[in-house]
């Protein structure tokens, strides 16, 4: 069995429709698997989304794919 990593993310981005879809999405593609999420702050223009994951593979592959997204301001 593979070991997971279990992170913390705090991710800014454009408040807007299919949000989070597309964060949800490029966690999928690294199979990350979600545990925790809360939406710390949601009030146009911006949101915070928090996001516990359980992760095989390397965070910073996947907070520099979650950067290429055009809604994602930062990630911490």
């Amino acid at each position: 069995m593979e070991k997971l990593e279990k992170i913390g993310l705090v991710i800014h981005a454009e408040e807007g429709i299919g949000l989070l879809h597309r964060l949800t999405g490029v966690i999928l593609e690294h199979q990350g698997d979600i545990t925790s999420v809360a939406i710390i702050d949601n009030r146009p223009p911006d949101a915070r989304i928090y996001f516990e994951i359980e992760l095989p593979s390397e965070l910073s592959q996947l907070t520099a794919d979650l950067h290429k997204l055009p809604v994602v301001h930062s990630v911490e």
